[in-house]
């Protein structure tokens, strides 16, 4: 993000709107680890103060204990589900023309010339000879992208 503000001298809003528009795919990856740490946290807390050995001498079950967490778990399932399904490819493509827009208002191409990517355990190569718009590659195994000259 940083390098929009420095490279390529974007205002701090223009960055700051960009990262809102981007943050509903964040949020689809990090929301289920969130939930899944705040009910192991709970349970560890009441397990350590022995409150639940305390709710289970009450004649309370075990499934009438964990309930609330489950019904609140596919609550949070679903909402997950239909922020990650719905609403953030959408603000991604959004937040990725509103980018671009700034970028080539202020006159910076996004143009690139003589791109290549090798996979030497795939066994394959990816190369072309100019390209325009904004290229997020990953590497798997070891490889990396590479540009030719």
């Amino acid at each position: 993000m940083m390098k929009y503000i420095t490279d390529y001298g974007l205002s701090f809003s223009q960055v700051g709107t960009f990262f809102i528009m981007a943050l509903p795919q964040t949020i689809s990856y990090t929301f289920p680890m969130a939930i899944l740490f705040a009910g192991l946290l709970c349970f560890g807390r009441l397990s350590d103060t022995s409150q639940i050995t305390a709710i289970r001498a009450g004649g309370v079950g075990f499934f009438r204990i964990v309930l609330p967490a489950l019904i609140f778990s596919w609550l949070i399932v679903l909402a997950t589900f239909i922020l990650s399904e719905k609403v953030a490819p959408q603000s991604t493509i959004a937040a990725k023309q509103y980018i671009r827009n700034a970028l080539i208002s202020k006159g910076i191409t996004l143009a690139e010339e003589d791109i290549s990517y090798m996979d030497n355990k795939a066994g394959w190569l990816f190369a072309a000879a100019r390209a325009e718009g904004m290229f997020f590659m990953t590497s798997n195994g070891g490889t990396s992208p590479s540009r030719a000259r």
